[in-house]
């Protein structure tokens, strides 16, 4: 671990006055990193650490890349680099587990409505309505260079009532 060795330095150098060029050398230690001030990881990665944690509690079946782009497009400009190895330090990387099979259910005839919609509770509606806002509006959709359908739809339409705008479409 880089830390042990800084101190091994720090040890070598304070107490067998090394010089600290021999003594990073022999503890195979870049001498920049005994001059850098050390930081505390974990203050310094708080904020990233606090977006994944609202990301993954409102959408927790979302893999790395999907809260990476959601992250971007709220305006936060942190390095895909770091925020891989804070996702990997919270241990969300861990491999999904697969769909439980069902066992064979005995198949019985569908009873129909006379009327169409009669049955429809408006928990559902409304749970379907949520939903179609949340993929509509908010969630970043990759066929679309990770923006939300709304988002895309604004640059779109700004393309086209500008001629010569550099506007890409992403494939």
């Amino acid at each position: 671990m880089p830390t042990e060795r800084l101190e091994a330095v720090g040890w070598l150098v304070g107490e067998r006055s090394m010089p600290i060029s021999r003594a990073c050398r022999a503890l195979n230690l870049g001498r920049s990193c005994y001059y850098r001030p050390q930081r505390n990881q974990a203050e310094h990665d708080a904020p990233v650490i606090a977006r994944l944690n609202e990301v993954v509690g409102k959408h927790g079946r979302w893999g790395f890349w999907k809260c990476f782009h959601w992250m971007r497009l709220k305006g936060e400009t942190w390095n895909h680099k770091r925020v891989w190895r804070v996702y990997r330090t919270m241990k969300l990387n861990l491999p999904r587990r697969a769909k439980r099979r069902l066992p064979a259910r005995v198949r019985e005839p569908l009873n129909a409505p006379p009327q169409a919609d009669l049955q429809w509770s408006m928990e559902v509606r409304e749970a379907v309505h949520l939903w179609m806002t949340e993929y509509n509006e908010e969630r970043p959709h990759k066929s679309l260079g990770n923006l939300p359908p709304s988002l895309y739809r604004q640059q779109l339409k700004q393309t086209k009532s500008t001629p010569n705008s550099n506007f890409q479409m992403s494939h």
